[in-house]
């Protein structure tokens, strides 16, 4: 039994000649059947190519559930304020927090020194 390669071509051949005179036979009478692939304006395709990238939004962060849960985040701060909290050994961190608290909700802090 023997393959026939040259029948499934003949077929191929066939439909595609079949699509051809379809589609010029469609197109006649109708010169916008096929519309250009590119656009007939310049400008367009210029404002088109040129057109300001949006970017994306930056997704909106929701508040922990915990109230007291604390956020690590990295802060640049002075080095005589780093020296200043770290001067009392461990829990410099804590006081920072403590110092920050205090001065958002408008009491003294206990750490500075008035000049």
């Amino acid at each position: 039994m023997g393959l026939r390669i040259g029948a499934s071509w003949a077929k191929v051949a066939q439909t595609c000649s079949l699509i051809g005179e379809h589609e010029s036979s469609s197109s006649q009478g109708h010169p916008m059947a096929n519309p250009p692939r590119r656009p007939t304006n310049p400008m367009t395709a210029a404002e088109a190519a040129f057109k300001p990238v949006k970017k994306p939004v930056a997704p909106h962060r929701e508040p922990s559930a915990a109230p007291g849960v604390r956020e690590l985040v990295s802060i640049r701060i002075d080095r005589a304020v780093l020296d200043h909290f770290q001067a009392d050994g461990p829990g410099w961190q804590d006081r920072i927090n403590d110092t920050l608290r205090q001065a958002i909700e408008g009491k003294p802090t206990g750490t500075g020194s008035d000049d």
